[in-house]
């Protein structure tokens, strides 16, 4: 519950004792729950900023952290850049994690950063966040490489939303590379909610995170959204299996009130109760200006009828599409080629950079099997998910001759790569020799690149003396301007 503690000491308490404070900026080192709820009662104890550094392991937690104090700047630091090695477990119902303290006027100027660190079991109950309750005006939390793991809020008098992380009124909140897994709220957010309220300003960041089976008895599977003064923006990240039940709406994200721009994530499998409400995304009216285009929607079709429910302007077009080539084309029997997939196409023509997806997490975000089908050859090296937004594999092809392919599969699309295998022999078409020169027109495979290779003796050595690709027909020519003598040998070895 959201309160202010305030205590007076009397000068007849304070005589004759000596109170010790730590010095600005404290480091504390812990490695047991009473260490860690010492550390912060120290922290608040004084200005900061401080550092709380948690060594690897699970802390089984009774209850929750002291109360963040107004003004304090505090890092919790996980023990290693593993997300998962530094574990705070909440064994106690009806118990979140961290608070912070929210003053008349809601003026608290708080800075919270959490890095390296996995939340799991919390459970919030008045004003919600099931893991992490933060806000105010003034403060700013940072969530980095973290994950947030089977929190809940329950269902009471207040407005319980924020199954992972609730910030209310107002403030910032940024979150990068973070996983939110099996989080339910009892209302909005079955994630995170962000709300910032009229008197205060406030944006909420994401990238780079991956939202899996989260839910909400309302509105905002993952995610919701709504600022009076700010900006909300979601990028590169994996929405996947999320949901809302009852008559909740928007299965991964609801959008209330503020600019959002939500691009480059992929949506997969999201679901509201009524498929009208809005399976992905729903906005309600007065929202302002949605920026929901370059995101891959499971298929290269785009977003199915019922994944946008909008009462204002939501733009998703051009969406991603899912690419997949073979590096060559036609190559010769038992010869190998790679398969690229990759989600760079967009749905009005033209393709991003690789770089544009650079922050996308690994999608699915359980490996599986992507690349299947081959015909006339095999597969091998096959990846089984789809890093930053590509994934390749090696065709095999075998004996026979013939139109080959195989395919990739994502989400409810599936592409296939077409190639030609053509007998893989290469030969002289024809010599021509002049005073001094020797010219050889060879026959190999259309556009595959060969070394042309000499020697003095049919058994070798042989040193490369040219390198060319074969025209469309297979044909290549070489001109030697000084063949050795008496004699040479000339062949071709095919890349």
């Amino acid at each position: 519950m959201r309160k202010t503690f305030v205590v007076r000491l009397g000068c007849a308490a304070l005589a004759g004792s000596l109170l010790t404070l730590p010095a600005l900026g404290a480091t504390f080192n812990v490695a047991t729950p009473a260490q860690l709820i010492s550390a912060v009662n120290s922290a608040n104890g004084s200005a900061g900023p401080h550092t709380i550094n948690l060594s690897t392991g699970t802390y089984n937690l009774s209850g929750e952290l002291p109360v963040i104090a107004a003004n304090e700047s505090i890092t919790f630091q996980g023990g290693s850049a593993n997300l998962t090695d530094t574990v705070l477990h909440q064994t106690l119902a009806n118990t979140r994690f961290v608070e912070s303290d929210l003053p008349a006027g809601n003026v608290n100027n708080i800075g919270l950063t959490f890095n390296n660190l996995t939340f799991d079991s919390g459970q919030g109950g008045d004003y919600g966040g099931g893991a992490l309750l933060v806000g105010g005006i003034g403060s700013s939390t940072t969530v980095s490489n973290c994950v947030f793991s089977n929190n809940r809020t329950s269902a009471g008098a207040n407005v319980n939303a924020g199954g992972a992380i609730e910030n209310s009124p107002n403030g910032n909140v940024t979150v990068l590379g973070c996983r939110f897994q099996g989080n339910s709220s009892a209302v909005y957010g079955g994630a995170i909610d962000f709300l910032n309220q009229t008197g205060g300003s406030g944006s909420l960041f994401v990238s780079n995170s991956v939202f899996i089976s989260n839910s909400a008895a309302a509105d905002g599977g993952a995610v919701k959204a709504s600022t009076d003064s700010g900006t909300i923006t979601i990028v590169d990240c994996n929405f996947e299996g999320n949901s809302t039940t009852g008559s909740g709406r928007g299965g991964a994200i609801t959008h209330v009130q503020g600019a959002l721009t939500a691009s480059y994530n992929r949506f997969f499998n999201n679901t509201a109760t009524s498929h009208a409400n809005g399976d992905t995304l729903w906005q309600a009216a007065g929202a302002g200006a949605c920026d929901a285009t370059r995101n891959w929607w499971g298929a290269n079709s785009g977003p199915g009828g019922t994944d946008i429910l909008a009462s204002g302007a939501v733009t998703s077009s051009p969406w991603l599409q899912l690419r997949h080539q073979p590096a060559v084309t036609d190559l010769g029997t038992r010869a190998t080629t790679t398969l690229t997939a990759d989600l760079l196409g967009l749905s009005a023509g033209g393709s991003l950079t690789a770089v544009s997806l650079a922050g996308l997490p690994a999608v699915p975000a359980n490996p599986a099997t992507l690349f299947h089908n081959p015909v006339l050859g095999t597969l091998s090296a096959a990846a089984t998910q789809f890093l930053h937004g590509q994934a390749t594999a090696t065709f095999n092809a075998g004996s026979l001759t013939g139109a080959a392919q195989a395919d990739v599969s994502l989400d409810n699309q599936t592409v296939t790569a077409a190639m030609r295998l053509l007998n893989s022999s290469s030969q002289a078409r024809a010599i021509s020799v002049t005073t001094g020169s020797v010219t050889i027109q060879f026959s190999g495979l259309p556009t595959n690149s060969y070394d042309i290779q000499r020697a003095t003796d049919v058994r070798g050595p042989w040193a490369t003396v040219d390198t060319q690709i074969a025209s469309t027909d297979g044909s290549l020519t070489y001109t030697d301007p000084h063949p050795p003598a008496p004699m040479a040998y000339y062949r071709l070895h095919n890349h």
